[in-house]
């Protein structure tokens, strides 16, 4: 399989009509008419784009769980990490007591779909080495290593129920498995141990894999992981309870998400990807509607075909603005307040690849009273400035991803095309003539 590190689809189908010209005045200079123009009757190509694959390794957050959309499908998320000694732990036998072992990840408040069913935390311990790919240099959100379990179920390290909290806890604990707990303490009462090294460690410990089961929903944590193996320390009077800590700190490009979707039964099903490195599915196809979801390698394109054409059609015109206005459908969302508060734009060549390193971004407007007029607008003058001054035709678009301050998110953004009934995308170039008197 290729892997593919960007890719997204937007398309601008560009089709004017000067009987739907709407002329907003006109100024004179030196015997130079200027007229302004609007033209919003513009033909809009828009796509979903969805990648075979995206790098999710040294993530920002982990997300943990599963969740079931009539549209985006079932979704699941798990983590995997090595994890390494935090120090070179060595114990005097005559003086401590083994406790337990715990497996701690902490809550950052992310959450998608409903909290408040109890969900089982299971943690694994891996049978085979985390390791890139040949020819890779990351971890996808389609790798995934074998666990110990898989052939003995008893090799569990350890699992518990959960009532999600992200927001009155800090942390889940996960009590694992003494056989563990009491191997790795027995290695540190010896003088040359494996805590001595990273290297000496992963030798014989691969690393875990955290996964749920009965989830309704999608939860995020902090990226660092932590397993503590506690003991109580008789050395002094009175005994103290210590722990070991071992972490992914130092492994953090190990880390990383494995989150997969099943579309069957849904718009977003599609079974042959005519060998490309992404699906693209125009919004012909999907009911008049295109799709946003960056933790699962989906994108909206658009493409304006005749933009060349209309220019040339119309060599007198000065473009003032383009401004791009997309609906979200409402009825996708629990409330206003799960809309991604802003898009990212890209400027992508035909085969989804950034052709500049400048972005902009579309801003939402939100209308709480009615919801007919939130939408989502940005002004793309800078895009069709920039395919103007190319000398060749090309198949350039626009890509668009949901943005995210907290790294690849799992929430979504459903929006209409230009022939959805109810919230219908458009392009309004304002448009300044030059007439010679």
């Amino acid at each position: 399989m290729r892997i593919v590190t960007l890719l997204v689809v937007i398309g601008f189908g560009l089709l004017m009509s000067c009987n739907d010209e709407s002329s907003t005045g006109a100024q004179f200079f030196n015997g130079t008419s200027f007229e302004f123009t609007s033209w919003d009757t513009l033909t809009l190509d828009m796509s979903t784009i969805k990648l075979d694959s995206i790098t999710t390794s040294a993530p920002v957050q982990l997300f943990l769980g599963n969740y079931d959309h009539e549209i985006y499908g079932n979704i699941q998320a798990e983590s995997y990490a090595q994890i390494t000694p935090a120090a070179q732990y060595i114990l005097d036998d005559e003086d401590v007591e083994y406790d337990s072992i715990v497996a701690v990840i902490r809550y950052n408040q992310y959450f998608l779909g409903d909290t408040t069913q109890n969900i089982t935390v299971i943690i694994d311990e891996l049978a085979e080495e985390i390791e890139y790919n040949e020819d890779a240099s990351a971890l996808y959100n389609t790798s995934s290593f074998k666990v110990k379990s898989a052939l003995d179920p008893e090799a569990v390290l350890g699992t518990r129920e959960i009532s999600a909290q992200p927001f009155t806890q800090d942390s889940v604990q996960v009590r694992l498995s003494d056989n563990l707990g009491q191997e790795w303490f027995q290695q540190a009462l010896l003088a040359d141990n494996i805590f001595s090294s990273s290297e000496d460690f992963l030798e014989v410990f691969n690393g875990i894999k955290i996964s749920t089961a009965n989830a309704n929903s999608i939860l995020g944590f902090s990226p660092d992981i932590e397993i503590k193996l506690y003991y109580t320390d008789n050395s002094e009077s009175p005994s103290e309870q210590k722990y070991m800590s071992f972490t992914n700190t130092l492994s953090t490009e190990i880390t990383f998400n494995h989150i997969e979707a099943d579309y069957i039964g849904t718009d977003l099903f599609t079974s042959d990807n005519e060998d490309k490195d992404y699906t693209e599915i125009g919004s012909d196809s999907s009911g008049q509607l295109a799709f946003m979801q960056p933790g699962i390698g989906m994108y909206l394109r658009l493409d304006i075909p005749h933009l060349n054409s209309v220019i040339e059609d119309n060599p007198d015109m000065l473009l003032e603005s383009a401004v791009l206005t997309l609906h979200p459908v409402s009825n996708q969302y629990p409330s206003d307040d799960d809309l991604p508060t802003s898009i990212t734009v890209y400027f992508v060549n035909e085969d989804n690849i950034i052709l500049q390193t400048n972005t902009t971004s579309m801003t939402l407007t939100l209308d709480r009273e009615y919801d007919r007029n939130t939408a989502y607008q940005v002004d793309i003058k800078e895009f069709i400035d920039y395919q103007l001054s190319l000398d060749e035709n090309n198949q350039n678009g626009l890509l668009l991803a949901i943005s995210s301050d907290d790294g690849v998110g799992m929430h979504y953004l459903t929006v209409g095309d230009q022939q959805n009934d109810d919230y219908q995308a458009q392009l309004s170039l304002n448009i300044i003539n030059l007439k010679n008197e």
